[in-house]
């Protein structure tokens, strides 16, 4: 018996089909983009304490994250007690809490954040609505600023006020060395600049005389305007003012009592230091020079009745160390 063959005609059409979903590269997911940047250019600390884009994306990039989406975004800002970050994908910021940790401890928890939220992978792109839009204006000028309330986390310390209690060492100021407490209180005008008001208060050092002796101390106040720039775990500035004050004093063992006070006006330059130990809490460090344009002169009589005088040093130094308090 002869067989019969049945031959299985396909269609070209569906030829052509299969190979062209074959070779067809695979679709990307959702809110996915085509092109790719550096870590780096998609960062923004704004004005931190410790953290900065660069090391916050060197850090990131250590993690798997050399380059992210062309269109994605990443806010992180530095408060006392938290940081806050916003991938452009999500529609909140997150919070974590940092309350009491030193900046190294802040920069690898943020670090450790953001590469976290970037695991979570890509979201749909929010809505273009104002309110809940994030973009950069001075990157896209096309683009609208968004409610300071939508993007930005609590105040950083840059914004707030700080006390310091210094004690310190005058050296030319009187006749002899003496010890005086220095309280100040330092607001933030600018990113870049302190008005400080403080206060000097000594104790009476003695000086000897033919035949007797007298006391004087220091009473005065300050004002300065400080130029700053912020470190890895504080900040120094320089600073010029001006402090006016009286220098009273009162002798004993002279023919005619001495009991005077005189006024003492100075030019008043200062270089100081602050390392932070915890976001409110540091140390401070500081050197001060005055140049009296206004200092007293004390006059005496010795045991041959002759006239002589005593003043105190044309140019005078501090030397200061105390504690500071971020205050608000």
């Amino acid at each position: 018996m002869a067989r019969s063959r049945r031959c299985l005609k396909i269609s070209p059409a569906i030829i052509a089909w299969v190979v062209t979903n074959a070779l067809a590269p695979p679709p990307l997911a959702h809110g996915q983009a085509t092109a790719l940047k550096p870590i780096r250019d998609a960062v923004d600390v704004g004005d931190s304490a410790c953290l900065t884009a660069d090391e916050l994306a060197a850090d990131v990039a250590q993690r798997g994250y050399a380059t992210v989406d062309a269109d994605l975004v990443i806010r992180v800002r530095e408060g006392d007690d938290a940081i806050d970050y916003l991938l452009s994908w999500d529609s909140e910021p997150k919070r974590m809490d940092v309350r009491g940790d030193p900046c190294p401890a802040r920069k690898k928890a943020a670090a450790v954040a953001v590469a976290l939220a970037l695991d979570r992978g890509p979201r749909p792109p929010l809505k273009p609505e104002p309110p809940t839009s994030v973009c950069d204006p001075p990157r896209d000028p096309g683009c609208a600023a968004p409610p300071p309330s939508a993007v930005a986390g609590p105040p950083s310390a840059e914004d707030r006020g700080i006390r310091t209690n210094e004690v310190t060492a005058l050296v030319g100021v009187l006749p002899n060395i003496t010890v005086a407490f220095a309280p100040s209180l330092d607001f933030s005008a600018h990113r870049l600049l302190d008005v400080r008001f403080s206060a000097l208060f000594s104790l009476a050092v003695t000086t000897r005389l033919d035949p007797g002796s007298f006391d004087s101390k220091v009473l005065a106040g300050r004002l300065d305007a400080c130029a700053k720039q912020r470190i890895s775990s504080g900040r120094v500035r320089a600073c010029l003012g001006i402090a006016g004050g009286v220098i009273p004093a009162s002798g004993q063992g002279f023919d005619v009592p001495l009991s005077w006070g005189g006024p003492w006006v100075t030019v008043a330059g200062r270089l100081d230091g602050r390392w932070a130990m915890t976001p409110r809490f540091g140390m401070v460090v500081s050197l001060d020079m005055f140049v009296p344009v206004v200092r007293p002169l004390f006059e005496y009589r010795d045991q041959r009745r002759s006239l002589n005088s005593v003043s105190v040093s044309p140019v005078g130094f501090g030397f200061g160390l105390g504690p500071s308090i971020t205050f608000w």
